[in-house]
């Protein structure tokens, strides 16, 4: 079906923030044929308010963990999926 603004809605079911407070990560988990039956991550600027990226992931995805970086190791974000029971790595 087709909605009046054009977007998808998204669903949130998890979400985290980054160890700085200048990131929201949230787990939509509306999955419908537009979005090929697949969730997405949605990666937020707190200063500007606004979608800075968005992620596919499979199925339902749900919780959502923030690992800062560490050391050499780069931050990462892990979101479990509902449905799928895998952990995506963002």
């Amino acid at each position: 079906s087709e909605y009046a603004d054009g977007d998808t809605p998204h669903a949130v079911a998890g979400i985290a923030v980054s160890t700085d407070g200048r990131t929201i990560y949230a787990a939509n988990n509306h999955t419908d044929a537009r979005t090929e039956m697949q969730g997405s991550l949605s990666i937020l600027d707190v200063e500007t308010n606004r979608i800075v990226r968005e992620t596919p992931l499979p199925g339902f995805p749900f919780a959502v963990a923030y690992l800062p970086a560490r050391l050499k190791i780069p931050a990462k974000v892990y979101v479990s999926s509902e449905r799928d029971g895998v952990v995506s790595v963002v």
